[in-house]
């Protein structure tokens, strides 16, 4: 059941009937799917399902064959490259592997949106820049290489990058993907630290279920190509689909049936 603060909240990402692919091959059908703003909303899935897919449908890089996709109150389904960059400017992405370029340092990481699209003058760079260093305490490693940080470390920076030009929008790409326990925690606590203080709408895409849990506000699952159910983190827990409780349980009932494997082996021994 919807909070009546959402009630009250401004649609920031609304996708209608939309049925989205590449190259004539659907991914994903009738879609319906709102997030409002400053939401952490996340989609969860099988491999394949078309979490992914929902994520570069919403910032359009990829076709959008039937319906209607509005970002902030504009309809931008029908917008070509020029008529996107606007839309995309309102939004940022943080990458499954972070994507940082090797060759060149945090600060330049960072700093390479704003001088590639021109966005700010060169004096406001620096500052841009420093300010979301010191926000997700990275200052200090201004002067690195990736390869010298950790793995939280270049999600942070990766979140930096951003974060850099003040987008309505963050889009997560399996974020704790291939993380450890503790690190997990970090990110998720990073997701949480971006929308407390800059109020960023964060739409994100997991198979960790502890995470998923642990921060979003609700979770759509994708089954089948299309959204089966859209629900608060308990609603999507204890869902009464199919394919949603075994995919929500799955880890649960393996730890279940090895400790039942490895008991009845210890008994016979």
């Amino acid at each position: 059941m919807e909070s009546a603060n959402r009630k009250n909240s401004k649609v920031i990402v609304s996708l209608k009937n939309v049925t989205a692919g590449y190259e004539n091959a659907v991914i994903l059908r009738d879609i319906t799917l709102d997030v409002f703003n400053s939401e952490i909303i996340t989609v969860i899935g099988g491999s394949g399902s078309g979490k992914s897919t929902l994520l570069k449908t919403i910032i359009r890089f990829c076709t959008i064959y039937k319906g209607e996709l509005y970002i902030d109150g504009e309809r931008v389904d029908h917008l070509n490259e020029t008529g996107l960059q606007n839309v995309r400017n309102k939004m940022g992405m943080v990458f499954q592997g972070s994507a940082l370029f090797d060759s060149m340092t945090v600060y330049e990481n960072v700093a390479f949106p704003l001088i590639e699209k021109r966005s700010v003058s060169k004096g406001e760079v620096k500052p841009r820049v420093m300010q979301i260093l010191q926000q997700l305490e990275m200052e200090d490693f201004k002067d690195i290489l990736p390869d010298e940080l950790s793995g939280g470390q270049k999600k942070r920076v990766g979140l930096a990058r951003a974060l850099v030009e003040h987008p309505m929008i963050i889009l997560y790409d399996e974020p704790t993907s291939g993380l450890d326990p503790i690190m997990t925690r970090y990110v998720n606590e990073m997701i949480y630290k971006a929308r407390e203080d800059f109020g960023v709408t964060s739409i994100i895409v997991s198979h960790d279920m502890s995470s998923v849990f642990a921060i979003s506000d609700r979770v759509a699952a994708i089954f089948d190509m299309t959204i089966k159910q859209i629900g608060t983190p308990d609603e999507i827990k204890f869902s009464k689909i199919p394919e949603i409780n075994e995919f929500v349980h799955a880890d649960a009932g393996f730890e279940k049936e090895s400790k039942e494997k490895y008991t009845s082996r210890d008994s016979r021994e």
